[in-house]
């Protein structure tokens, strides 16, 4: 865990050492996010050069970003929002910051 961690977080022996697993946790998730944004830039323009260059005979409808990240699926809010991993409490606050247009 501390050599993925040192690596993929780029945390110093100190940082390891007063980390809780729940901000770990957090950490990995952020990264998992960011990842997964980066991946679906990727996909986009991908999307782009293949819709350009498509036989719009062979194939009548466009591609979408979906189609180029293997194992990415479509899932409904609901369904992401139980898989966040977050505790009520903290979902009302995400909530109540996207109503009132703040940033998390």
């Amino acid at each position: 865990m501390y050599a993925s961690a040192r690596v993929r977080l780029d945390m110093s022996r100190e940082e390891w050492g007063v980390t809780t697993l729940r901000e770990l946790d957090r950490m990995y998730r952020i990264l998992e996010a960011q990842e997964m944004r980066e991946d679906f830039r990727a996909a986009q323009l991908c999307t782009l050069i293949a819709n350009v260059h498509r036989d719009r005979d062979a194939k009548s409808e466009p591609f979408t970003p979906l189609d180029f990240v293997p194992g990415w699926e479509r899932k409904p809010m609901s369904q992401l929002s139980a898989e966040s991993g977050l505790t009520d409490e903290e979902k009302a606050a995400a909530a109540k910051a996207r109503k009132s247009g703040v940033s998390e």
